[in-house]
């Protein structure tokens, strides 16, 4: 059927239903009361998916040597005609997803090697609204997420999309992100601010041409 399973990689007690392979290196190991129901999943030499994940629609999963998902996770994407093209949840060698997080996968994620999205209960979004200022007009906005190596972010930050986090981050817990951190250091949480509206917001995107959306898409790159 063309998957590869390695005779010393372990599957416990889990629900896997995969279109399209399924692929688990030496000592790799996905482990109980998993729900996993997306397109491929491939795990390096010792990575793993703990217990109790919940991983559902058209998007595929890869972690290097040594990655891991830990317990408790939800990973998600929208249906093919609501989303579009590819996506993929790819975490670099030693990179860590740990507990309690939410991943929307709408677009593509990458964690780089060594990366740790630590603590519980932080969110990763790759697709927004954005409302009209008059009228029910809105559009929806999408972008990958791109985390570089050594990468530290602390529990319950929200990661916006279409933003990059460069190599040697720290990002304290409690903190929103809509914006590239380029620069390396630590970055807190700010004080609300007041953020002047822009008459056209879509002037600022890509538009997304494509037959099957159902409603208005943009990029962010």
């Amino acid at each position: 059927m063309g998957h590869q399973v390695h005779a010393k990689s372990k599957i416990g007690f889990s629900l896997i239903w995969i279109n399209g392979f399924l692929v688990l290196k030496e000592m790799s190991r996905i482990g109980h009361f998993n729900l996993i129901a997306i397109n491929n999943v491939s795990i390096g030499q010792k990575g793993y998916i703990g217990n109790n994940n919940q991983m559902n629609g058209p998007f595929a999963v890869v972690l290097e040597e040594n990655a891991a998902i830990g317990n408790r996770n939800k990973l998600y994407r929208a249906p093919m005609g609501v989303t579009y093209g590819d996506a993929c949840l790819k975490l670099g060698v030693l990179a860590k997803i740990t507990t309690r997080h939410n991943i929307d996968c709408t677009r593509s994620i990458t964690i780089g090697n060594y990366s740790t999205v630590a603590g519980h209960d932080s969110q990763l979004w790759t697709h927004a609204y954005y409302q009209d200022r008059f009228g029910p007009g809105r559009f929806r906005l999408d972008g990958e997420i791109e985390i570089g190596n050594n990468v530290n972010i602390g529990s319950k930050t929200v990661l916006n999309c279409g933003i990059k986090i460069a190599d040697g981050v720290v990002i304290g817990s409690n903190s929103s992100v809509s914006k590239s951190l380029l620069k390396v250091g630590t970055y807190v949480s700010q004080s609300l601010r007041y953020i002047e509206p822009v008459a056209d917001p879509r002037s600022r995107f890509k538009k997304i041409d494509h037959p099957e959306l159902p409603e208005e898409v943009y990029e962010r790159k």
